[in-house]
């Protein structure tokens, strides 16, 4: 008999190892685009891409979407917003700013709304407006 997975409750805040937690939190079921999407990341993440102030507000992020029992389609859409950001001429300058409104509209708004917010995100960072 097979022994169920235990749920994950909180990401590491230590570079490799949520790095680990998070590609197999993605590849569960994995698709295709998630395949992608966590190559691409995975790369982002070790070439350091992302300042070890950058990564607290992914971490507090990811551990926030947990708690909130989001689902992989929902960590798909916010990572897809990271990636797009990391390649934007305003990640440097508005990443705080924008994680902080994550924050909040995980704290305070509808899935649907989150969702919405971070497909637009997404749009508008590869658009780099």
């Amino acid at each position: 008999m097979g022994q169920a997975k235990k749920r994950l409750r909180e990401f590491t805040k230590e570079s490799e190892t949520y790095l680990e937690e998070l590609n197999d939190f993605m590849l569960a079921s994995p698709s295709e685009e998630g395949k992608k999407l966590m190559k691409e990341f995975d790369k982002l993440w070790k070439k350091e891409t992302f300042s070890s102030d950058k990564k607290q507000r992914i971490y507090e992020i990811s551990n926030q979407m947990l708690k909130e029992r989001k689902r992989l389609p929902h960590f798909e859409k916010m990572l897809n917003a990271v990636v797009a950001f990391s390649k934007s001429e305003k990640f440097e300058g508005e990443f705080a700013n924008w994680s902080a409104v994550v924050q909040q509209m995980l704290a305070e708004s509808a899935t649907s709304r989150q969702m919405k917010f971070f497909a637009f995100s997404r749009i508008y960072l590869r658009a780099n407006v």
